[in-house]
């Protein structure tokens, strides 16, 4: 069963402190699923453009923390606001 809380700013900075160095060192793995692939290709992110994008998040653009016992553990949830002018 899902549930959905909210961390602190702190609780996001720690996160993001040691997880963007072990994706430096380790890499990351994507799940092509149909709908990831269709939602990249509809806002014009590429792949090396996406693990850019993920690079460059902050405890500013955090979300929500999904908790699931099921999966892969906790889904830490962030979005980015694209501006076109």
């Amino acid at each position: 069963m899902d549930s959905h809380s909210v961390r602190t700013k702190k609780d996001v900075e720690d996160f993001l402190r040691h997880f963007l160095p072990k994706m430096d060192v380790l890499g990351i793995i994507f799940l092509n699923r149909s709908k990831n692939q269709e939602a990249l290709k509809m806002l014009g992110i590429t792949p090396s453009a996406r693990k850019e994008i993920i690079k460059s998040i902050t405890a500013d653009d955090y979300i929500e923390t999904v908790l699931d016992e099921f999966s892969y553990g906790d889904m830490w949830v962030f979005g980015k606001l694209k501006i076109c002018i």
